[in-house]
């Protein structure tokens, strides 16, 4: 019986309040904490790969 890859991609959306000198130190914070497991992205096995994108805003403090 032949074999089929079949590619599921999962889209979702979170929010993570850091604070930050900057943009950019933003950014390595949220990055650094994902590689330390501190952040779970989500994988239900081996031979996962993921692609991301972070946007980083300013947080208000009227908001």
């Amino acid at each position: 019986m032949p074999k089929f890859r079949v590619e599921i991609v999962e889209t979702y959306r979170r929010y993570v309040e850091v604070e930050a000198q900057n943009e950019e130190a933003a950014y390595k914070e949220i990055d650094d904490k994902i590689a330390e497991g501190e952040i779970n992205l989500p994988c239900d096995g081996e031979d996962c790969k993921y692609d991301r994108e972070l946007f980083v805003s300013e947080v208000k403090e009227n908001e």
